[in-house]
């Protein structure tokens, strides 16, 4: 069951606005959490998107990084997330986020919690059509994140994509993961994820059968 629950780190007034600690070029500053959600929703959003998917951003953005905070206190670290893809892309707002703005004040300290506390809030930008179970990923089941249908990113233009190589500079790459040979006769995919992405490649050359994982 989830909850809309008010955040704030263990330890910390309910009163008083925490600081994230966000490690940017090797360095670690301390960021109002307000001001830091801003940032992310600024840089992970389209400041001009409808107001509704602004504050959901704002959220789903402050659930998780109050998680990675008391992931990183209970840990000992000395800075909670990086500014990147690592965790949240974050960099200072541009003055005219003004439905950035709105959104973040309208769910100041708003976020998502279930009995164990503000969940594990991730996003992506393009899924391909299907979302993937956490055990996949992680190595570990979290109840709700299991693959779902989407057909919200379907327009993005990294839905679909082709990448090509020459089967020479194939063949150079492969070596590095134990494949031998210099002719190559096929490549099928011979295990799924629940989600059908690949888990295993099984390569044929003229030296055999490789199976990659």
């Amino acid at each position: 069951m989830f909850l809309a629950c008010l955040l704030a780190p263990a330890g910390s007034a309910a009163a008083a606005e925490p600081s994230v600690r966000v490690k940017i070029d090797g360095k670690v500053r301390k960021i109002p959490l307000e001001r830091y959600v801003l940032g992310v929703v600024y840089y992970e959003m389209v400041p001009t998107w409808p107001l509704e998917a602004l504050k959901a951003q704002a959220v789903a953005s402050r659930t998780y990084v109050i998680r990675r905070m008391r992931e990183a206190r209970r840990a000992g670290r000395s800075w909670d997330v990086t500014d990147d893809v690592g965790h949240q892309v974050y960099d200072e707002p541009a003055e005219k986020s003004s439905g950035g703005r709105e959104a973040v004040r309208a769910t100041r300290a708003e976020g998502v919690c279930d009995d164990e506390g503000p969940i594990e809030a991730v996003f992506f930008s393009t899924c391909g059509g299907k979302t993937e179970d956490s055990d996949v990923l992680w190595g570990r089941t979290v109840p709700y994140l299991r693959h779902v249908q989407c057909n919200w990113c379907a327009e993005s233009p990294n839905y679909f994509w082709i990448y090509e190589i020459s089967e020479r500079d194939f063949l150079k790459a492969l070596s590095r993961m134990g494949v031998r040979g210099k002719t190559l006769d096929g490549v099928a995919i011979s295990a799924r994820t629940p989600s059908g992405r690949m888990v295993r490649v099984a390569v044929d050359t003229e030296q055999g059968l490789f199976e990659l994982a």
